[in-house]
């Protein structure tokens, strides 16, 4: 039972992906330029975030396999069980990553590298 739910998390976070990919636009458009925002950095959260939603998505298709795979079994495969959470545990570093990226777009303090927040600077100084 715990299993199945589990499974059935991982199918709404992969739906729930595409939800926050599909509004990404919108954000962008309204927080674009700024809190000091760059385009650069936009464009890096906006890229890694399909990775995420194609990540999440595996994730989401495999667990709805399990689930599927289960129901004719009466039991879950160990096998499908450790896949997923292989894929999911693969999927949450990725989606870690993207949440990152997404941070440092209204955060200066956790961008990484000295010339971050001068590339920043910079970028402000033009849209002015």
């Amino acid at each position: 039972m715990i299993q199945q739910v589990a499974l059935g998390v991982l199918v709404l976070a992969g739906i729930a992906a595409g939800v926050a990919y599909l509004t990404g636009e919108g954000a962008e458009e309204a927080i674009e330029g700024t809190l000091g925002t760059g385009k650069a950095f936009l464009e890096r959260h906006e890229t890694a975030g399909v990775f995420g939603l194609v990540a999440a998505g595996i994730a989401g298709a495999t667990a709805l396999l399990a689930l599927f795979g289960g129901r004719k079994e009466r039991s879950l495969s160990r096998g499908l069980l450790v896949l997923n959470l292989v894929v999911a545990l693969t999927a949450s570093g990725i989606l870690a990553w993207v949440a990152n990226l997404g941070g440092q777009i209204g955060h200066s303090e956790i961008r990484s590298g000295p010339s971050a927040p001068i590339e920043a600077e910079a970028e402000r100084g033009e849209s002015r």
